[in-house]
């Protein structure tokens, strides 16, 4: 079983996914092109003592991608749950 970010086609090819895609892979490219793609600006912050990635929108609303804290009761915390706004 292989497990992989990238497309199938990149995978099983002969290109480089680091040539073919030097801008990372966009929801279009994975071929879901239902979903408009959206600019945010990651950022890392810290929340009462816990260090999140947060994706800034041109909104300004910032909506919870990753939490990047070592603790494990942090990742019990449901105000720290990914796709959460803070």
């Amino acid at each position: 079983m292989l497990y992989s970010i990238f497309p199938p086609e990149i995978v099983f090819s002969e290109v480089n996914p680091i040539e073919a895609f030097p801008h990372g892979i966009s929801q279009e490219t994975q071929g879901s092109s239902h979903r408009p793609e959206v600019r945010e600006r990651l950022e890392e912050v810290t929340i009462d003592g816990v260090r999140i990635l947060a994706a800034r929108s041109a909104s300004g609303r910032a909506r919870i991608v990753r939490l990047l804290s070592t603790d494990p009761a942090h990742y019990l915390d449901a105000r720290f749950s990914p796709g959460g706004y803070v």
